[in-house]
């Protein structure tokens, strides 16, 4: 089972209750997080632990290293922590995006990661909190985020699944 341990990013805020908020989350949800990614993705996690730095701040979450807002609802966290590990089984599988210039270089991550992303979301915790994040993400984060959201759903699902087959 990967195993996630969250830290603070620093002592110059009080982080305890949102680091045992994660904590909590992936006690109760991790295994099925994981093996709901993996099932979508084909793709198996290649490590076994990862360290998670809590932060506030308006810059956006990473997947390196595993990087993850306090400051954002509940319902954000868990859809932002899925959609970061969702970047970590890509990466770790060492699954090459093709992009023309490192200026489209999100767009085209984003793309892909899309289009097992929504279906992932939908599984775990059901389509209404699916559509929530794909408006929240398209709205809170960069333009990159609403084309790259456009693109995977202008799919059904059982074409989002070919298309990324196709593009790992």
């Amino acid at each position: 089972m990967l195993k996630i341990t969250f830290h603070p990013d620093s002592d110059q805020e009080d982080y305890a209750s949102i680091i045992e908020d994660y904590q909590k989350l992936w006690k109760k949800e991790g295994k099925r997080i994981v093996e709901t990614i993996q099932k979508f993705s084909g793709l198996k996690f290649k490590e076994s632990q990862i360290n998670a730095i809590v932060y506030k701040g308006s810059l956006s979450a990473r997947s390196r290293p595993l990087s993850l807002h306090a400051n954002v609802p509940e319902d954000v966290r868990k859809g932002t922590l899925v959609h970061e590990l969702c970047h970590r089984v890509l990466a770790g599988n060492k699954v090459r995006i093709k992009f023309d210039d490192y200026k489209n270089a999100s767009l085209e991550i984003h793309k892909v990661l899309n289009l097992i992303l929504f279906d992932i979301w939908e599984e775990l915790y059901e389509k209404k909190f699916a559509d929530d994040m794909v408006a929240w993400e398209s709205k809170s984060r960069s333009g990159v985020y609403k084309k790259a959201w456009e693109y995977a759903l202008s799919f059904s699902k059982k074409e989002r699944e070919e298309n990324f087959k196709k593009l790992i």
